[in-house]
Formats: C-alpha cells, sequence, structure tokens
C-alpha cells in the first residue's frame, strides 16, 4: 500500500512560519486536532516540523514564555520528507528507525501535499489485516 492510499486528501496539512509562536502553534494544532505542523517559508516549502512532544518540552521547559518563543528557534529542521508513492511499510521503518510519528509528503511537483502520522499507519494496518482475513 502506498502512501497516496492512505492521506486525507480532503485536508491540507496544517503549515506554521517561523517567524509565528509557540502559543500560536498550540492554538493551531488545538483548533485543528493535529498532533504536528509543518514549519514553512514564505514560499510554504517544508523547512521543520514542531510536534505537540516538542511543545510539551517546551511548556515544560519555558512556561509562560509561549506568547515570546518563536517556533524557529524550537522546531525540528533535520526534517524527513516522503513522497506520495512511498509504500507505508517503508515510511513505518523510517519513522522507528529516526524515532519520529510525523512526516510530511511531497507531491509529484514537490509540494506539500501532506502529513502521515504513525497512526495513519497503524490505522492502514489494522484495514490491510481486516481485509486478509476476509
Amino acid at each position: 500500500m502506498q502512501v497516496r492510499e492512505i492521506l486525507k486528501s480532503n485536508r491540507a496539512p496544517a503549515t506554521i512560519e517561523g517567524d509565528q509562536s509557540v502559543y500560536e502553534a498550540m492554538k493551531i494544532m488545538t483548533e485543528k486536532r493535529c498532533g504536528s505542523l509543518i514549519v514553512v517559508d514564505d514560499h510554504q516549502n517544508p523547512i521543520g516540523i514542531i510536534t505537540e512532544s516538542d511543545i510539551f518540552v517546551i511548556a515544560f521547559k519555558y512556561f509562560g514564555d509561549m506568547v515570546d518563543l518563536r517556533i524557529r528557534d524550537n522546531m525540528s529542521s533535520d526534517l524527513i520528507l516522503g513522497v506520495l508513492d512511498d509504500e507505508i511499510d517503508f515510511i513505518a521503518e523510517v519513522m522507528v528507525n529516526n524515532n519520529i510519528q510525523h512526516i510530511p509528503i511531497m507531491d509529484h511537483q514537490e509540494k506539500l501535499c501532506g502529513v502521515i502520522s504513525i497512526r495513519d499507519i497503524v490505522r492502514a494496518n489494522l484495514k490491510i489485516s481486516a481485509l486478509s482475513a476476509q
């Protein structure tokens, strides 16, 4: 099964710019009910990721200062990207080997088109198992 088969095509990936605050990231994640935001540059190219785990660490470390903290100073910039044609088993292996839970997905025009989470992969594998059992 390929990434394109499980990517939520009806929902644009949640993004944030590096100059926005950690507080704004928390607000977006809450409103969109997502576990990560892709940090984009002025041209909407992905340059990093900020996750709910990152926010938790920041909240513990800098309690009370989240309005003043900038995303660019707290994001993970060693971004691992996937493409629509990647197999979900490959994406799962990359996640496990790199201890990450979210991978931004790029389309054939090298534009951000979504994010695959470990939860998406578990759901897809459960679906495959159920179909195999029938």
